[in-house]
């Protein structure tokens, strides 16, 4: 598996987790340089702009 499949996975995973009124859904990652972690952020904002 390749790391742009890897990619695509957690975009699915984010995608299929997300609430149904999300309209729009942003998320941050950031790698540290070692690659033994990474940090997310995952927001959304819904149909009445929250």
């Amino acid at each position: 598996m390749s790391e742009d499949d890897i990619y695509l996975q957690l975009g699915q995973i984010l995608l299929d987790t997300s609430p149904a009124t999300a309209m729009k859904i942003i998320v941050e990652a950031e790698l540290s340089p070692e690659n033994d972690h990474c940090q997310f952020l995952f927001d959304y904002v819904d149909e009445d702009g929250k």
